[in-house]
């Protein structure tokens, strides 16, 4: 039903848009950058990018290197896959180890700071209840009770708690700190079968994420920009069951997962961006890069990072000890000092890693009540 429902979609796409679909692409959009620097008399392209914002970034010094003036990638892609790698398995290099990470903080802080840890006495015996019970949901779903079900989400089930459900809830939840939170006490409830606990993290969860995964401005992006494609569901399925070799907590997720939205689509897609950096992403900047990287990242692990700054020269690894995506604004001074100083004086940091000046979790009780 995926693969048909996703040529159903980009056949659509291909009809409605495939006069311009070709224009939208990564390439287009580091024209634009350097258009735009060249128009306020700017000489070099100063450039902070997150996530996407990074293959964007490592697109624009492979195609102007000679352009780069202080350039921060952050939470790093990799955009070898991007292009070439129609499941991206790379990027789920860490996804459990991020799950995990936050289960052992979770024991750590122990039952008063986080309800969860009070369902066993290790991070490997919490782990396994949950998955336990994520297992158990394959074959024996559970109707949520009517003061607590809803007919209008857009990420997941709202009326049953099934194992693609936990599964796509899970992942997702891995990327924020304020959706961890809500995660860890929803999973306290869903083990406790309280089912307003799990409602709220359901809710928080579909209003974090349903506007950015529901975009077909991303797809038209993402699939134009790459290279594989098949008419065989095969194909797809066999990606679908390495990625799940890979990830536990994200395998066996449903199509809006962690697995990725774009396989079954771009597999099928019908516009190609009319340029593709196709390079090999090793050039010589004018001016090297700093590149910085949570530890626990679920979509763009540290692998990445270490893998994009091997093809820039003089570019420098910094390692945050965050849980989640994205290391920018994470209240860490060592790590806004080491931005802060690139920015202002261009001083490539000595440092390699960088701690935070807070707690990994939150220890106001936000995490649930006993």
């Amino acid at each position: 039903m995926i693969w048909a429902e996703s040529k159903l979609r980009a056949d659509q796409c291909f009809k409605t848009r495939g006069d311009v679909g070709g224009l939208v692409g990564t390439a287009f959009v580091v024209r634009d950058i350097a258009k735009i620097s060249e128009a306020v008399g700017d000489e070099l392209i100063n450039y902070f990018g997150i996530s996407y914002g990074t293959v964007l970034g490592a697109t624009l010094v492979s195609i102007f290197p000679n352009k780069v003036g202080n350039v921060v990638l952050d939470s790093v892609g990799n955009p070898h896959e991007y292009i070439h790698d129609m499941y991206e398995l790379g990027s789920r290099a860490r996804t459990d180890a991020t799950f995990d990470a936050l289960l052992s903080q979770c024991v750590a802080q122990g039952p008063t700071e986080c309800p969860l840890s009070r369902h066993a006495s290790t991070a490997a015996e919490l782990q396994a209840k949950i998955y336990a019970m994520i297992d158990a949901a394959r074959t024996n779903p559970i109707a949520i009770p009517l003061e607590h079900a809803r007919y209008d989400t857009t990420i997941v089930r709202g009326t049953v708690v099934d194992y693609s459900t936990l599964k796509t809830m899970a992942f997702l939840s891995l990327f924020g700190a304020g959706t961890q939170t809500q995660m860890l006490a929803g999973l306290d409830g869903a083990l406790r079968e309280d089912w307003a606990a799990y409602a709220a993290w359901r809710d928080a969860l579909d209003g974090a994420f349903a506007s950015q995964l529901d975009s077909e401005v991303c797809l038209g992006i993402s699939c134009g920009d790459s290279t594989p494609r098949s008419d065989d569901p095969e194909l797809v399925l066999d990606g679908m069951k390495a990625a799940s070799c890979i990830s536990r907590i994200a395998g066996g997720a449903g199509p809006l997962n962690g697995l990725g939205l774009r396989n079954p689509i771009c597999a099928q897609w019908q516009i190609s961006a009319k340029e593709r950096d196709l390079g090999d992403y090793k050039v010589a900047t004018r001016n090297p890069m700093l590149i910085v990287n949570n530890r626990y990242d679920p979509a763009t692990p540290l692998e990445s990072a270490r893998n994009v700054s091997a093809g820039l020269a003089g570019s420098r690894v910094v390692k945050e000890s965050k849980i989640g995506h994205g290391a920018i604004g994470a209240a860490s001074k060592c790590l806004q000092d080491v931005i802060a100083d690139f920015y202002g004086s261009g001083i490539m940091p000595e440092v390699t890693l960088c701690e935070l000046d807070e707690p990994l979790l939150p220890t106001d009780g936000t995490l649930g009540g006993v």
